[in-house]
């Protein structure tokens, strides 16, 4: 009986390794992937309170992503319109700014939009290939 326990706990051990181990990693979103994500996350309810489309100039919706996403192709709508990528630093002034760090099988969403004075952070996981969000944490 022990030896079977003592082969239950090493197998669950090198389990647990193996996921954090390689769980951890960095991974590069394929541009679909990265289309659900900023979709994800600008959809949610935490953060659509914060977009007022009925005020003049907040539409179309601009984003501004960091390395290694910010010249990624964004093929998404809002609001009716074609989401922008900020291209100019006049445009930074007024976009949601997102910064994407993933893994495998888990993505932290930094964001941050300076005309409502709100940042916060958005944890993904991903399940049979499809992400959704987990937890948000949003401030002003």
């Amino acid at each position: 009986m022990k030896v079977y326990l003592k082969i239950i706990f090493f197998t669950f051990l090198v389990a647990s390794f193996y996921e954090k181990v390689f769980a951890s990693e960095k991974s590069l979103l394929d541009d679909s992937e990265l289309n659900q994500i900023v979709s994800l996350v600008l959809n949610h309810q935490r953060i659509l309170a914060y977009l007022h489309p009925e005020v003049p100039g907040r539409v179309p919706v601009v984003i501004a992503l960091t390395n290694p996403y910010s010249f990624r192709p964004i093929k998404l709508k809002m609001f009716g319109k074609p989401i922008i990528m900020a291209t100019n630093r006049s445009q930074l002034g007024t976009a949601v700014k997102l910064k994407i760090e993933c893994s495998v099988q888990i993505c932290n969403v930094g964001i941050r939009y300076d005309p409502e004075g709100m940042f916060g952070n958005l944890s993904l996981s991903k399940r049979d290939n499809n992400w959704s969000v987990k937890n948000v944490e949003i401030f002003e």
